[in-house]
């Protein structure tokens, strides 16, 4: 074989391998451009696919927290991530149960551990249910927080939601909460090696409002929601799994007479929905709410839980309408000994996504009379001290 012909096929190899890789980079702009522009929040059957997308679009890290990790499907992509990008970063679960969905990050040595709530607590949970992507869809940094858990339940029954947030300080504030979460857990294997952080900032205060979008943690997280309360000038309604924080009950009906009083009269500028397993729960802020006119609903036949936790306002902060969302609800526990996270945003296409899936929810509901709650459960002292029940509340 002479060297000509050496020369040329080296050539022709090459031109090849080079056709190839601009096909592939065509291909995968072409995938990037078919979720662009991405929706800025999701409910529902819809969450799997578009986490899914943005997990299969990440080049550098995926680093997470869930309450639970069971969706292989999802694993699988994250995996896959590793596999093609030898991409950094970890999961942070609940306690020490590993599923087949975690079990496919640690075959592929992605680090997860696992982390309870806060010291000093009984019962506790590490509750957020978050990702921080920095390099996915078109080189964006993004944040994705709500109520979604990765289940089975939470994928095919229950009434979920996830905001996605495209700003560097909400995300560098939820990196900085995985780094706490971490320093905080135990691997769940040793065949993986644990990240290890220094020099992480401490929480910020929560008794006021900051730029917005902005984002929060436990504890103290009830502080956000006090604040926003008492900006409202028009209106504002909820939908919480739980609903158990007696002080926000208070100031929520401060706020719903202020407002009807400033409005002449009209029926009732607030509302909020909350699960039909309510009737479990401590029921002094439901209750308080009830007997002060604040429609509370419950959905008439639901497919599955109500595991929202989100809260939107009409015209708030620099006049402007604001959604809260996270994997806080207006809980003692959640409050003191969880940890949690919310996220407060002025972006208008997630506020009218939420302002439209509660509408239809509150349809498909009925109000929750006050002989539906129960009365006459007693309450720890320890929970109605976080819950800042009244004493001649607590029975």
């Amino acid at each position: 074989m002479n060297k000509s012909f050496l020369s040329l096929l080296v050539i022709f190899i090459s031109f090849n391998c080079f056709s190839m890789d601009k096909t592939l980079e065509k291909e995968k702009e072409k995938a990037d451009q078919q979720i662009v522009p991405f929706p800025k929040a999701v409910f529902n059957r819809d969450i799997k696919g578009l986490l899914k997308n943005l997990i299969s679009h990440e080049k550098t890290a995926i680093r997470g927290a869930y309450y639970q990790f069971d969706l292989p499907e999802l694993a699988q992509a994250w995996a896959q991530q590793k596999i093609d990008h030898k991409i950094s970063g970890g999961l942070v679960v609940h306690g020490n149960k590993t599923t087949s969905a975690v079990n496919a990050l640690l075959l592929q040595r992605i680090p997860v551990s696992a982390c309870n709530g806060r010291d000093g607590y009984r019962f506790s949970n590490m509750h957020h249910k978050f990702l921080c992507l920095p390099n996915t869809v078109q080189g964006k940094k993004l944040v994705v927080t709500g109520s979604f858990n990765f289940t089975p339940a939470a994928d095919g029954k229950n009434y979920e939601d996830l905001v996605v947030i495209e700003d560097p300080a909400v995300y560098q504030s939820f990196e900085d909460e995985y780094k706490r979460l971490v320093n905080n857990s135990t691997l769940l294997r040793r065949s993986a090696k644990k990240e290890e952080f220094t020099d992480i900032p401490e929480h910020q205060q929560h008794h006021q409002i900051n730029a917005i979008p902005s984002a929060y943690f436990s504890p103290n997280i009830r502080q956000v929601l006090l604040a926003l309360i008492g900006h409202e000038q028009r209106s504002f309604y909820g939908a919480s799994y739980r609903f158990n924080l007696y002080d926000v009950a208070q100031a929520w009906v401060k706020k719903q007479q202020e407002l009807v009083a400033q409005q002449g009269g009209v029926k009732s500028p607030t509302s909020l929905l909350v699960d039909g397993s309510f009737a479990n729960e401590t029921p002094q802020a439901l209750s308080l709410l009830i007997e002060a006119g604040v429609p509370v609903k419950e959905l008439e036949k639901p497919t599955g839980c109500m595991h929202h936790k989100f809260f939107v306002f009409g015209k708030n902060k620099n006049d402007k309408p604001l959604l809260l969302t996270g994997s806080f609800n207006p809980t003692g526990q959640a409050d003191q000994a969880n940890w949690e996270n919310i996220v407060v945003t002025d972006d208008l296409d997630a506020f009218n996504a939420y302002k439209k899936q509660l509408l239809q929810l509150g349809a498909a509901s009925n109000l929750i009379p006050k002989e539906a709650l129960g009365y006459q459960k007693k309450v720890s002292s320890m929970v109605a001290n976080m819950n800042n029940i009244p004493e001649d509340k607590r029975h």
